[in-house]
């Protein structure tokens, strides 16, 4: 969709900034070395501070489109809870400055697209961020076949994930993150690590 479409763009500004930015060092430590007035190039800092906020934006949509799907469909054994947890965190930091960017400096409506699209992307970051301890507590390490024939005996579903057999999505389906489901599996993690220590 419109993502497809943006973050090329967003990608080709970037670097058309940094290489600005470089070339202004750059060119101030030739004029040092020859002697010649520093040229204040303060331009390009505020040209990269106002595209900041779009640059969030984008690459966070970009990002959680492509990591959102992915883990979805992951086998839940091979997901990295504690590395989701600080993806989905860094890009609902990212998205929820832009928000902010956007609705301080919407003059006239001239932002309400990007402030729509970071609002909604803010809502699915938010959304999914209840579902983090549920998902630390099912990848812990130390969750065995006993562990988990204890969920499935609690939910009713036949949870038993093995190589590609159980995904972050059939998690959701099942509604492992109901709260009788999660306080169970936080008791199963105390009792695991304390086997561990």
């Amino acid at each position: 969709g419109k993502t497809a479409q943006v973050v090329p763009h967003i990608a080709a500004l970037k670097k058309e900034i940094a290489e600005a930015a470089e070339k202004s060092r750059l060119f101030n430590t030739r004029e040092g070395l020859f002697g010649k007035e520093i040229t204040e190039y303060s331009l390009v800092g505020s040209v990269t501070r106002a595209f900041e906020p779009y640059q969030n934006l984008w690459e966070g949509v970009d990002k959680w489109n492509q990591w959102y799907d992915g883990w979805l469909a992951s086998p839940l054994l091979a997901l990295d809870a504690e590395q989701i947890e600080k993806s989905a965190n860094e890009i609902g930091r990212g998205i929820l400055k832009s928000s902010r960017y956007f609705t301080t400096k919407n003059e006239g409506g001239k932002l309400d697209g990007c402030l729509a699209i970071a609002e909604e992307m803010g809502a699915k970051v938010e959304g999914f961020r209840p579902h983090v301890p549920m998902l630390l507590l099912l990848c812990h390490p130390g969750m065995r076949d006993r562990h988990w024939e204890q969920v499935s005996a609690k939910t009713g579903c036949d949870v038993a994930p093995t190589g590609t057999s159980y995904t972050l999505q059939q998690v959701f389906d099942d509604k492992l993150d109901a709260h009788e489901v999660r306080s169970g599996l936080t008791m199963m993690n105390k009792q695991i690590g304390r086997a561990h220590v």
